[in-house]
């Protein structure tokens, strides 16, 4: 596991939607919301593969909307070289939502194409 300081916390859909009661995975109860968060390796696990320091983007299950966060090195991912941290709290839910639908829902194969006719928003 490591320990995030917190730098952005990015905004979805699904963050509004659970506030207002209205997405199926919510939490019961009291929750922080919060998807996916960008920030900078505070504690590292040994054998997490972090550093203290280290730039890092993250998703989560809730709770990113925090000022410390603590995450299971599998869900962390170092942040590219040239992005900031709006980019890094703003990348991984849209990208896993659009992967979901083409990998999972769309069952897309290589080679295949897909047209996109329209767009807006985060994902699409």
């Amino acid at each position: 596991a490591v320990q995030i300081e917190v730098h952005r916390s990015g905004l979805n859909f699904a963050d509004v939607f659970a506030c207002e009661g209205l997405y199926s995975a919510t939490p019961t109860g009291k929750f922080t919301p919060g998807l996916e968060v960008a920030g900078k390796i505070i504690h590292a696990g040994k054998s997490s593969g972090f550093e203290v320091g280290q730039k890092v983007m993250a998703v989560t299950r809730f709770g990113g909307y925090s000022s410390h966060l603590i995450c299971d090195a599998k869900y962390v991912k170092p942040l590219p070289e040239g992005w900031g941290y709006d980019e890094g709290a703003s990348f991984l839910v849209t990208a896993l939502t659009a992967w979901y639908g083409l990998k999972e829902l769309g069952n897309i194969k290589e080679g295949q194409c897909v047209l996109i006719h329209s767009c807006m928003g985060g994902v699409g």
